[in-house]
């Protein structure tokens, strides 16, 4: 009980996270490693 307690806690708090983070405008994932003018050219 307890450890599904503390697991709903951090599911909670990424989301909030993850919200503010969109809201910013830096919800995007990983950065590509080339850029697609490196991509082109490789």
């Amino acid at each position: 009980m307890v450890a599904a307690f503390g697991a709903n806690l951090i599911r909670a708090r990424t989301r909030e996270g993850m919200a503010v983070a969109k809201a910013k405008g830096r919800f995007r994932g990983k950065k590509p490693k080339l850029s697609p003018r490196r991509k082109r050219t490789s």
